[in-house]
């Protein structure tokens, strides 16, 4: 807006001197209208723009030298494109100071102004070169205007460099006399139409003004200004500005303000909420000297989506415009979302060099509270103390913060350059911190009905102008049930990618190390880590919340994925996960014990069916398998299981997107060991048994498909099997024979 204004008052500034030049210059000329050609020529040569004048010049010379234009426009700079048009002007000059050689404007009224005003690059603008320096001798010219009366003006602007763009329409404006020194009246007014952003709206303004030009100094007396319009062509986004003054003061050499009875109440939308500002500084005197003032109050709320109210005050100014002191900067907070609230207070004391750019808030002491019967923790106290430095001049930023709560030290610092394109530094040590006691959990057994809702798409937008590097240092970790220790996470973030690596941590009696990173430019996310001699079954059961595995050993993941949604991103996962394990036991099925009762089922070739039962396992001397993913999908054909008496190999499917499993192993019994098999196994030795294992990971089921067992080995089994029984049977009907035989001889 500075950068707009200033545009605005240099391209207004340069009609009406181009314009006071043009007729003075016909002031002396006498005959006007005989030297129209030669002013034309005049503009062409000096400023490289196209002057036209329609119909006559009219002088008149008493009580004083004026000139009349009708219909007049100026081209932009070097182009046939309109800068500036005008429906008629009027000028006219003081003559007394003419006789002294003083070029002194004793009125100016200008009707039907339409500027263009463009810039297309950083610090320039289609309005520069009619106020570029030239040499002008030792001549003085003395600034002093009766009056200035401008009426149905439009200034149309657009500005690629900030994507501006927009009207000031029905712009008026009217003064007294303005002089150096002299106090004057103004009055503004002008409605808005802009399309980036877009605003509508009425502002209104008027002010005693006076400025003296040797000190630097403005001075505006008995401020009214008023703006009220809506945002994006929509009626129920309202913006209303109020600001009153009974006097401002401003020097721009020292830096002095004083400020009376300044009195600002603003509205406008904030996003999806509404904002209101309000502030009362009832007295302020920034001298180069000496500072003083009352306290400064006031308040900024959000309401709609969020509900905060952060009320504020500054007060016990002292020092001066060179070193300024406020001794005491109050907030006093309140904050409401859904159910949780945040209240407290803030307090520190400002010191400020203005002149330098160069501010800090040494001594930040703050004391919140956070409420929410969501979270497994009802209610967390924050007290916080930090301290912050600003140097505007050099665009940096640095502060130290350090918070105590619940269980947790908190210690940090950071950096920034660049403020107009931050680039950030940071340190962050945290001895222990458990999440979970202020995350809400996942609402259990929740199932979905009806039409599924549309996913939000995840947000990294704000990651593609983020340039940061930084460490995070963590004694004690829990996040998700998930446990970690001496967890060591750099983070750099730059050009839309953030990287952290090298990732390290202790965790479930190993260690883990590797690297991850996220790019915001097509919402990818890329993770590779080795999990060294881990404990795996309290792992799975804190991170998947599946009790499916014990052991310890390695695990390798080498995953990649993109997507806007998390949906999404499941049905683009990708690349390779491995576990090495030994000492271990698959949980849920005891395959011995499932496979000593085979008599009967081997016989009829009738499959076993059972779900998964937490309270049998099956003990391996060693495991290892691997999974690779494409779009979702996980394909593994590798898995080596083995125990004394067992041997497992197998295939299958991992659907990451619903989360469900689908595979065949293939059990094969190699030895016959007293234990989980012992001897009633031996019948089934290198026979080939399919176990299919299928369903959610939540709630497996096993079905040990006799019917699939090959015929000859089955044949072999059965024959094994019935062996015994029909040399049982021999003996049965021999004895029975014999007695027969001997009940014979007897008769």
């Amino acid at each position: 807006m500075n950068k707009l204004v200033k545009i605005v008052g240099v391209a207004l500034l340069a009609i009406v001197l181009l314009f006071g030049a043009l007729f003075s210059y016909l002031a002396f000329g006498f005959d006007a209208n005989q030297f129209k050609s030669q002013i034309i020529q005049l503009v062409k040569d000096k400023k490289q723009r196209t002057l036209n004048i329609d119909g006559d010049i009219k002088l008149s010379v008493f009580p004083s030298l004026g000139v009349d234009l009708g219909k007049t426009s100026l081209s932009a700079h070097d182009s046939d494109a309109n800068f500036a048009t005008l429906k008629s002007a009027h000028i006219s000059l003081a003559l007394l100071p003419l006789l002294r050689k003083e070029i002194l404007l004793d009125s100016i009224s200008i009707d039907g102004l339409e500027l263009t005003l463009e810039r297309h690059k950083e610090e320039e603008s289609n309005a520069d070169d009619l106020l570029s320096k030239e040499e002008s001798g030792n001549d003085t010219v003395k600034f002093d205007i009766k009056g200035i009366a401008l009426t149905g003006a439009s200034i149309h602007i657009k500005d690629t460099v900030k994507n501006f763009s927009g009207s000031l329409n029905k712009l008026d404006f009217s003064s007294g006399r303005i002089a150096d020194k002299v106090a004057t009246e103004l009055k503004f007014s002008t409605e808005l139409d802009f399309q980036q952003p877009a605003i509508q709206g009425k502002i209104t303004a008027q002010t005693g003004l006076s400025f003296d030009l040797e000190a630097k100094t403005l001075e505006a007396r008995n401020l009214d200004l008023f703006a009220k319009g809506s945002l994006d062509n929509n009626a129920g986004k309202v913006f209303d500005i109020v600001a009153k003054a009974g006097g401002i003061k401003f020097n721009s050499n020292s830096l002095a303000l004083t400020v009376d009875g300044l009195a600002l109440t603003a509205k406008a939308p904030f996003g999806q909420d509404q904002a209101e500002l309000n502030l009362e500084a009832p007295k302020l005197a920034i001298e180069q000297e000496k500072a003083s003032g009352d306290p400064i109050k006031g308040n900024f709320k959000l309401s709609g989506t969020k509900n905060l109210d952060v009320g504020y005050q500054l007060s016990g100014v002292s020092g001066s415009a060179k070193a300024l002191t406020i001794t005491r900067l109050l907030l006093d907070i309140s904050d409401k979302q859904g159910t949780r609230t945040i209240s407290g207070k803030l307090e520190t004391s400002v010191n400020a060099q203005p002149a330098q750019k160069y501010f800090s808030l040494p001594n930040i002491n703050a004391s919140l509270q956070v409420d929410d019967p969501g979270m497994p923790q009802k209610s967390i106290k924050l007290p916080v103390k930090a301290k912050l430095d600003a140097d505007l001049k050099k665009q940096t930023l640095a502060g130290t913060l350090q918070t105590q709560f619940d269980e947790s030290t908190v210690k940090g610092s950071f950096a920034v350059a660049r403020l107009n394109e931050p680039s950030i530094q940071f340190e962050l040590a945290i001895d222990r911190l458990n999440l979970d006691r202020y995350l809400a959990p996942s609402p259990a057994g929740a199932q979905k009905t009806g039409p599924a809702a549309a996913e939000k798409p995840l947000d990294l937008s704000a990651l593609k102008k983020l340039q940061l590097n930084g460490n995070i240092q963590i004694g004690q970790l829990q996040v998700k049930k998930l446990k970690l220790s001496e967890l060591a996470l750099p983070l750099k973030a730059n050009q839309g990618k953030l990287d952290m690596a090298p990732l390290s941590a202790k965790l479930y009696q190993g260690s883990l190390a590797g690297n991850a990173s996220v790019n915001a430019n097509n919402n990818s996310f890329a993770v590779r880590a080795t999990l060294t001699d881990v404990n795996i079954n309290p792992l799975l059961k804190d991170a998947l919340d599946h009790d499916i595995l014990e052991g310890r050993g390695k695990l390798t993941l080498n995953l990649n994925t993109a997507g806007a949604t998390s949906t999404a991103m499941k049905q683009a996962l990708g690349g390779d996960v491995g576990a090495e394990l030994h000492d271990g036991a698959v949980k849920g099925i005891n395959l011995a014990k499932s496979l000593r009762d085979f008599q009967n089922k081997i016989l009829n070739k009738s499959d076993q069916k059972q779900t998964a039962n937490a309270a049998e396992k099956t003990d391996f001397s060693s495991f290892s398998a691997s999974m690779h993913f494409h779009d979702g999908i996980g394909k593994s054909d590798d898995l080596a299981l083995k125990s004394p008496f067992l041997r497992v190999g197998g295939s299958g499917t991992l659907n990451a997107v619903n989360g469900s499993l689908d595979y065949t192993a293939n059990v094969t019994v190699v030895g016959s060991a007293a234990g989980q098999g012992g001897a009633e196994l031996a019948q089934l030795k290198n026979i080939l048994i399919p176990v299919r294992i299928s369903g959610p990971l939540t709630s497996l089921g096993y079905n040990i498909q006799w019917s699939g067992i090959a015929s000859g080995a089955l044949k072999s089994a059965i024959a094994d099997k019935a062996k015994p029984v029909l040399d049982e049977k021999k003996q049965e009907l021999k004895g029975k024979l014999q007695d027969r035989l001997k009940g014979l001889l007897g008769h």
